[in-house]
């Protein structure tokens, strides 16, 4: 299934400076890893307004233009590229459990971006501007935090490569009658090339027209689906399967790498960005939770070996053929396209790239270069990319560290419920905390038993 540049301070202790957020542009909502950090700040001149902005004290009850904004930048960040990857995930467990199992993980994120929300707000007020996620980890946790959050987002980022390199090969592959391996260079090659070497208002024109057909073709898949599911499919049920798809439903639901974005919008006022929160939330879980049964209604489960329902429905032809190739166009290119923009920024500030476009240039093809050699070994490497995201990165960067900000910054103290707050986020680190150790458990015994 972008860009915003916020402001720092920087901290030159050690030599390294804090990273910030680079933030989706209103015209990209569906690019996700566009909204990503870059090396060093670029401090803009601060409007005298934004003193009062951030200490507004009223809050609007009325829903504004902004405030429906903020809702769709937080749907157009939680869908692209992984949308594919709904039906094979949930397709093992059922119905039933996958949907609970999307509900908790999904009130699990939303639990997180209201804690984001805080420290982002809190931090914005006290420094009487506008602040990243990242500054506020570097703030709080020293430069070498900043630098952990640079690794993790640069991980993401990477792997997000691999998964939508291997899909979209895979796709072209089949439609062109071409090799996969192929299909994989032409996907990363051209993508790549266009967004890396075209037209800054040309890539965002694309990219936007883009997102509007995926969105246009999400429609036209449940228009087109629904008719043909068959509802007695939807009755199976294995609760021990759950576990297993916990790490790639992480990834597909989550979007509070926005969440700096959304808090601007809506002038940093905290009762309006938790109220867009919810809706945008709230239309996000209602498109993953109806592809999910709408995949498991129209494709059978048939075992462990169970091939991709996308793939089926894209060889019985019809309707549904046509309208999938559409979206599954769609997603990978606004998804690959608004990646490559957030690595080209990130690189542009890379310590001793700034004045050389030769290392810029070399660092933004290895980008490219390592996920292709990965996505050329199997087609499957999508699935697993998906999984190792939802596994370790995100859980380590939107589970662990926003309860661990909010306690140390004091946010969770100083709320109106104290309690109520630091019992939230503790459980919340408890259960990222536990998830991540059983992962990591499961990945070493699994690789003792290969051995």
């Amino acid at each position: 299934m972008q860009p915003c540049l916020l402001q720092r301070t920087p901290r030159p202790s050690l030599g390294f400076r804090a990273p910030p957020l680079q933030l989706p542009s209103p015209g990209l909502p569906n690019a996700r890893w566009r909204n990503e950090l870059t090396w060093q700040s670029r401090v803009r001149p601060v409007r005298s307004s934004t003193s009062a902005v951030l200490t507004r004290p009223k809050t609007d009850t009325k829903w504004k233009l902004d405030d429906v904004f903020a809702s769709a930048l937080v749907v157009g960040t939680g869908v692209g590229g992984g949308f594919l990857a709904v039906p094979y995930t949930t397709a093992a467990a059922g119905c039933l459990p996958s949907s609970l199992l999307m509900v908790g993980l999904w009130s699990f994120i939303l639990a997180q971006a209201f804690i984001v929300v805080d420290v982002i707000i809190s931090a914005s007020k006290k420094a009487g501007r506008p602040v990243s996620f990242a500054t506020v980890a570097g703030e709080t946790f020293g430069p070498m935090g900043a630098a952990g959050v640079c690794g993790l987002f640069l991980m993401l980022m990477l792997l997000t490569h691999v998964s939508q390199f291997a899909k979209g090969g895979e796709l072209l592959a089949s439609m062109l009658h071409l090799p996969y391996a192929a299909g994989v260079l032409l996907v990363a090659a051209g993508l790549s090339g266009f967004a890396q070497l075209g037209p800054a208002r040309v890539v965002t024109c694309a990219n936007t027209m883009l997102t509007v057909g995926f969105m246009a073709a999400v429609s036209a898949l449940f228009t087109v689906g629904a008719p043909l599911m068959q509802w007695d499919r939807l009755t199976r049920c294995d609760w021990g399967a759950c576990a297993d798809q916990m790490p790639a439903v992480l990834q597909i639901l989550i979007f509070l790498e926005v969440l700096p974005t959304v808090c601007r919008t809506v002038n940093f006022d905290r009762a309006r960005a938790r109220r867009v929160l919810v809706v945008g939330a709230l239309i996000l879980l209602s498109l993953n939770l109806g592809w999910s049964i709408l995949g498991m209604g129209l494709v059978a489960w048939s075992g462990g070996s169970m091939s991709d329902p996308v793939e089926v429905l894209l060889q019985t032809g019809g309707a549904i053929s046509g309208v999938l190739k559409v979206l599954s166009l769609c997603a990978i290119s606004t998804t690959v396209v608004g990646t490559n923009l957030s690595l080209q920024s990130f690189f542009n500030d890379a310590p001793g790239s700034r004045n050389s476009w030769r290392l810029r240039g070399l660092l933004n093809l290895l980008a490219i270069a390592g996920p292709v050699l990965l996505a050329v070994s199997s087609p499957d490497i999508f699935f697993k990319a998906l999984g190792l995201q939802g596994a370790y990165p995100l859980t380590i960067l939107w589970g662990c560290l926003p309860p661990l900000i909010a306690v140390a910054t004091g946010v969770a103290r100083r709320s109106r419920k104290p309690r109520l707050k630091k019992a939230l986020c503790s459980g919340l680190f408890a259960a990222s905390a536990t998830s991540l150790s059983m992962r990591l458990f499961n990945d070493i015994q699994g690789l003792q038993i290969l051995g």
